[in-house]
Formats: structure tokens, C-alpha cells, sequence
């Protein structure tokens, strides 16, 4: 723990271990949606619901884990809802 804390410097910036996996479940839990709606919105542009599912959850698991480790700084990064949006037809 005392490698994680040196790394992420936890307590240099006045935190604590508690907040920042409160703080990561908090990220996760308003993120999740993106998670859902991504594929729900790109399938009715044709594409297959699965494979738009699992792309945006490794892409999401990949960018986010590469900004903690190489930027650190604790932003969650996932596609753009407005980009997926572009790609399909409006239906009225």
C-alpha cells in the first residue's frame, strides 16, 4: 500500500484511501450509463449491440487506466454519446 500511496501521492494531496475508492465506485456508478446507451444508440444505426459493447468497454477501461497511470489524474474517460448520436438516423 505504502507503493501505491508514494506513486498516486494519496496522502501528499491531502486524501485518503477511503475517499478514493469512494471517489473511483462514485466515477464508476455516473459512467456506467455510457456503458449501455453507446451500443443501445449505435445499434439502431446497424451496428451489431455486442461487439459496440465491448468495444466501449475496453476502450473505456483503457483510456481510463492510462490516464491515472500516466497523467495521474483522476478523470474517467469513455466515447462521446454526441459522436455515436451523428452516426444515426432519427426516426420520427
Amino acid at each position: 500500500m505504502e507503493s501505491i500511496d508514494k506513486f498516486f501521492k494519496i496522502r501528499e494531496m491531502g486524501s485518503s484511501y477511503k475517499n478514493e475508492i469512494l471517489g473511483g465506485l462514485t466515477t464508476f456508478s455516473s459512467i456506467i450509463y455510457v456503458l449501455v446507451v453507446n451500443p443501445t444508440i449505435l445499434s439502431a444505426a446497424g451496428l451489431p449491440f455486442g461487439s459496440v459493447m465491448v468495444a466501449t468497454i475496453l476502450v473505456t477501461a483503457l483510456s481510463t487506466c492510462l490516464m491515472g497511470l500516466l497523467a495521474n489524474y483522476p478523470f474517467a474517460i469513455a466515447p462521446g454519446l454526441g459522436v455515436s448520436a451523428f452516426f444515426t438516423k432519427i426516426k420520427s
